[in-house]
């Protein structure tokens, strides 16, 4: 990091300690801006404030450690983390998630909701079951995809039992 751009952000990290709201909120969108003006983020100022010479990171933070928390991606929740939490409250593996709803979308007939799944979603949903993660958008979009499906499902086992 430049010297001149470590003084500048200094600064502005000692302004969010003010008493007065507007000054904090200021300090820190020019904050974001400065690090955005030379393609950076607040990650990688975390990530930069752990490689300090002569400051001790905590454990968690040290770049030889893969798994620290700045270094890999930052779920909402423990949910995105490892799958969805099914009806029952169990959680359920993104892998099987896929496995389920890549099912349920060509059982279930499209008059029920079915088949109702973009190209681009089941791509998705193939990638998982082949052993990737989604990232917290995919997650949400896949916690859309399951409420839809399953209720779809739903409503057809209601129209059979009716029936």
């Amino acid at each position: 990091m430049k010297p001149e751009l470590a003084d500048r952000l200094t600064k502005f990290l000692l302004m969010l300690s003010s008493d007065a709201d507007g000054e904090v909120v200021n300090a820190a969108r020019a904050l974001v801006r400065t690090l955005e003006a030379e393609k950076l983020d607040l990650h990688d100022l975390a990530g930069a404030l752990a490689l300090v010479p002569g400051r001790a990171a905590p454990a968690s933070m040290t770049p030889e450690d893969p798994t620290a928390a700045w270094a890999r991606p930052r779920p909402e929740s423990a949910a995105e983390a490892l799958g969805i939490y099914c009806e029952r409250g169990y959680l359920t593996p993104w892998k099987r998630v896929a496995f389920d709803l890549l099912k349920l979308n060509q059982s279930v007939p499209k008059r029920y909701g079915g088949k109702c799944l973009m190209p681009h979603q089941v791509l998705i949903l193939q990638r998982i079951q082949h052993g990737g993660t989604p990232t917290i958008a995919e997650a949400h979009a896949i916690r859309r995809m399951d409420s839809l499906l399953r209720t779809a499902h739903r409503a057809q086992q209601a129209d059979q039992k009716a029936a």
